[in-house]
């Protein structure tokens, strides 16, 4: 079990692992960078960013409300990647990195006012400039 665990980990961890450039932040893809990926990509990229959510979740407990603070109930990834396209085509919005394009996408889905995701937004503006 232990072997399964550290693979899981190793392979979630690869998701993450980019060449240091303006298309990421900290090790993390930000919109500039998602635009640049094809749909495909992006489509791993998502199941990647939530295999990773689940797998650091079950680790430390409360995997499903980890998972459901980032990705809707009911959504599939090919609704979560248009939102996040939607979110990634704003210009001011490009260094914004794609796990927090994902939470407002999963604000967006849960009925919150937008003048609430564009709070958001504008704070995750604020908190990643680059």
């Amino acid at each position: 079990m232990k072997f399964v665990l550290v693979g899981l980990l190793l392979f979630c961890g690869s998701v993450w692992a980019d060449d240091a450039s303006d298309d990421d932040q900290l090790g993390r893809k930000n919109c500039r960078g998602w635009n640049q990926l094809t749909s495909s990509q992006a489509l791993f990229y998502l199941v990647g960013l939530r295999d990773g959510i689940l797998t650091t979740a079950v680790l430390v407990s409360g995997a499903e409300q980890t998972v459901a603070f980032y990705f809707p109930d009911g959504s599939t990834f090919g609704e979560a990647q248009k939102g996040i396209n939607q979110i990634c085509a704003q210009p001011e919005n490009s260094n914004i990195s794609v796990i927090f394009a994902q939470k407002a996408f999963t604000l967006k889905a849960h009925g919150s006012k937008p003048q609430e995701v564009e709070e958001y937004l504008r704070f995750m503006r604020i908190v990643n400039p680059k």
